[in-house]
């Protein structure tokens, strides 16, 4: 339990007597004041400037709903505390209850379920739950209506391209979205018992079982039919999503692969025999890389886009992290320097900057280039220059000095600097020219981005700003009154997601694809 200092709440005029407050799934409480002005508390008791005026304080309250209370409540446990759900005598209050119909009286208690609602999204669609609660998913191929009464006490949610999947208490799954790409386990019923964990790739699902054997589904070229080794699937202890396939590690150590890299247009190489694997890496060409546990690495799939490291291969040591873009890799050393291989076109090839890439503390990647950041907060970039790989004659990007953070779209970046400003480059329609909103962006404290081209910069104030494709994402017009207390965004590939502290979702981008949730608003003012 942690244990907070009593202090002023809220300048608008409610105030609380915190008590306390405990995470996932306990609750913070607080006595009712009912003040109209600042108010300070006292070892409980209210100072002597509190406003007692009855008729005043009853103007308040008709013209206040319970959403004020929670972004009351939550301004005073600061953004670590989670989503909060107020509760009154064991019944959940709707966020758009008035506080005048809840009739409270000085000394009341108010209790605030303090948790952090859980966001999976796939390309198409949105899903949200509480651990141990229900569920509400919306957009293409996300609708849940036929499996809604199964949704409960959810423990773990996983997504193909088109498809979910749920794991819930009980140990048992739940799916909808397309059938083809996984949303369809009738069949597998009697099988997807005791399961320990699922995982998803673009388009099947593997579900581990406690007894250490693995049940496969979705489409079959891409991992969701496991038949041909179904007998070395045995004693499995962790599983692997790659873009097309899955790797499953043994208690033995020994690694299993399977699913349709193979299918894919060029020169395929085989996966070797893997032992000791500790994280698997995947472009979207299909070739894989595996970290194994004394760092070096091992590779297969598109001969051309990353899947032989051979010319790399005696620098491939010490290996702390791999990044990919569409078809290459770049590794990160322990001495903080970087190893590059695959497809030239997708920003293999570095040579250009290798004298400067020293120092590096982590990469970002978009389809066809890379961006490193240095200790020093400058950042280093490569690949192809319309996409954010620079002119030839400019490989150090001289204005991104003090940068914290990159995010990128599949064209374009954008660096988050000490100074809550904002730098981008790439492609401009994908979200490399914020010029217009450069007024806007300051005291950014995250930036999101969906992969199809627009960004969303969420700053100090609560406030969002977007820029780049205007129709995935880039232009919030619709909704820009709606973006305020906002505490963090999500995104499918062609649409956002904010959540605001009163539990709020407001979403805006592609309507069928996740960008609009209006027929779903109900369902989640009750799950908020």
């Amino acid at each position: 339990m942690r244990r907070l200092a009593r202090r002023q709440l809220d300048s608008h005029g409610s105030a609380f007597h915190k008590s306390k407050v405990e995470r996932d799934g306990a609750f913070a409480q607080w006595l009712w004041c009912g003040g109209l002005h600042s108010s300070e508390l006292h070892a409980g008791r209210v100072a002597p400037r509190y406003v007692r005026n009855r008729r005043r304080l009853l103007e308040w309250c008709r013209l206040r709903r319970v959403s004020m209370l929670k972004v009351a409540a939550q301004k005073s446990l600061g953004r670590s505390a989670g989503f909060l759900r107020l509760v009154r005598d064991g019944r959940l209050l709707d966020s758009q209850e008035s506080v005048q119909s809840l009739q409270l009286q000085e000394g009341d208690t108010l209790c605030a379920v303090a948790s952090v609602p859980t966001v999976c999204a796939n390309p198409r669609a949105f899903a949200v739950y509480f651990r141990g609660g229900g569920l509400v998913s919306w957009g293409n191929d996300g609708d849940a209506s036929r499996v809604q009464e199964r949704l409960i006490n959810v423990q773990d949610v996983q997504a193909t391209d088109a498809a979910f999947a749920a794991l819930l208490g009980d140990r048992t799954v739940v799916t909808w979205g397309h059938r083809h790409c996984g949303g369809d386990t009738l069949k597998l019923q009697d099988r997807l018992k005791d399961v320990r964990s699922i995982h998803a790739n673009s388009g099947a699902f593997t579900a581990l079982l406690e007894d250490g054997t693995v049940v496969a589904w979705g489409l079959d070229e891409v991992g969701g039919y496991s038949g041909r080794i179904e007998d070395e699937l045995h004693n499995v202890r962790a599983i692997h999503s790659m873009q097309r396939g899955f790797l499953a590690v043994r208690t033995d150590g020994r690694a299993v692969t399977w699913g349709g890299e193979a299918l894919m247009e060029g020169e395929m190489i085989q996966a070797p025999e893997l032992r000791n694997v500790q994280a698997v890496y995947a472009t979207d060409r299909g070739s894989s890389a595996a970290i194994l546990s004394d760092r070096t690495v091992v590779t297969w799939g598109h001969q051309a886009c990353g899947g032989d490291s051979t010319e790399v291969q005696d620098q491939l040591k010490n290996v702390q992290e791999i990044y990919s873009s569409g078809g290459a890799f770049a590794a990160l050393l322990s001495d903080e320097t970087v190893v590059t291989w695959g497809h030239s076109g997708y920003g293999a090839d570095s040579h250009r900057v290798k004298d400067l890439l020293i120092g590096v503390k982590s990469i970002t990647a978009n389809h066809q280039a890379f961006a490193a950041l240095l200790a020093d907060g400058r950042v280093v970039t490569w690949g192809n220059p319309r996409y954010g790989g620079d002119a030839p004659q400019s490989a150090l990007v001289p204005r991104l000095e003090g940068v914290q953070k990159i995010s990128a779209t599949k064209g374009a970046f954008a660096a988050q600097l000490r100074d809550g400003r904002v730098a981008t480059w790439g492609l401009d329609s994908l979200g490399g020219d914020s010029s217009l909103q450069q007024g806007s962006l300051q005291a950014v404290t995250e930036i999101y981005a969906t992969h199809s081209g627009a960004f969303a910069a969420l700053r100090a104030d609560g406030r969002v700003v977007t820029w780049g494709n205007q129709t995935f994402g880039g232009s919030s017009f619709a909704v820009q009154d709606l973006l305020y207390h906002v505490q963090e965004i999500h995104s499918t590939h062609w649409a956002f997601l904010a959540l605001r502290s009163d539990g709020q979702c407001v979403t805006w981008g592609h309507p069928d694809r996740g960008g609009d949730c209006r027929d779903v608003q109900q369902k989640l003012q009750w799950l908020m």
